[in-house]
């Protein structure tokens, strides 16, 4: 991740969005930035103009989920994906958190069924308790085809 704040362009932050695959609602839970701001500062060239503390949250939420951005070096500015190892699938990630962030629900796909999880602050509290769920089941998944005695 970097340590210093770039000026990231319009077209880099949709760029960034589409190579992730992720919503405007997906980029607004991960960084913290509402929904409104990050659908004004979108549209349109040139470089985001917002607070830097803004521009902080969404480079860092997209530079955690892998994106390296590629500054103006005569070839224009960019976007790509940090090369990420092999690793198998966690069975949270199969889970599939669904967060909605205004009302803080949080559901997951559990055995293919849609449950509801609890009402959550953030989104990163609904995937602590999403792992929890996940181990609890696993637990219980465990003892039924290893019974004692």
């Amino acid at each position: 991740m970097g340590d210093a704040i770039s000026i990231i362009q319009r077209s880099q932050l949709r760029a960034a969005r589409a190579l992730l695959g992720w919503s405007q609602d997906r980029l607004a839970e991960a960084s913290g930035v509402s929904l409104p701001t990050i659908k004004r500062l979108e549209p349109g060239a040139g470089p985001l103009s917002t607070k830097v503390e803004t521009m902080d949250k969404l480079q860092r939420a997209l530079e955690t989920a892998g994106v390296i951005f590629v500054a103006e070096n005569g070839e224009g500015a960019g976007v790509r994906l940090r090369k990420q190892p092999a690793q198998p699938a966690s069975a949270v990630d199969e889970m599939v958190v669904d967060f909605d962030q205004r009302s803080g629900e949080c559901f997951v796909i559990c055995d293919g069924e849609r449950k509801f999880l609890g009402v959550f602050e953030t989104l990163e509290l609904a995937r602590t308790s999403a792992e929890e769920y996940q181990r609890e089941l696993d637990w219980h998944k465990a003892k039924l085809t290893h019974p004692k005695g």
